[in-house]
């Protein structure tokens, strides 16, 4: 069986997206405490539903890049033979 190897570039690439993501979610969060005059305290106890989101938003961009990788795979694996 086939080892499977995954590269600190990609970890570190992941991690960048995944940290993007929940900035984008946590700021989303304090842009609607400010909009909508709500108690700064909603900061943290909204922390559960920013995570939802920050998921939400970092599997939103798999499923975009995922016919990317899948068509550079397949080209790559073509141009060899």
């Amino acid at each position: 069986m086939k080892d499977i190897v995954i590269t600190g570039r990609r970890v570190r690439t992941e991690l960048i997206t995944v940290g993007v993501c929940f900035i984008i979610s946590f700021l989303t969060n304090i842009g609607a405490i400010m909009f909508y005059n709500r108690p700064w305290t909603e900061m943290f106890t909204q922390i559960g539903f920013v995570i939802i989101i920050a998921v939400t938003l970092y599997i939103i961009t798999v499923l975009l890049r995922a016919p990317w990788h899948i068509i550079r795979f397949y080209a790559h694996k073509f141009k060899k033979k």
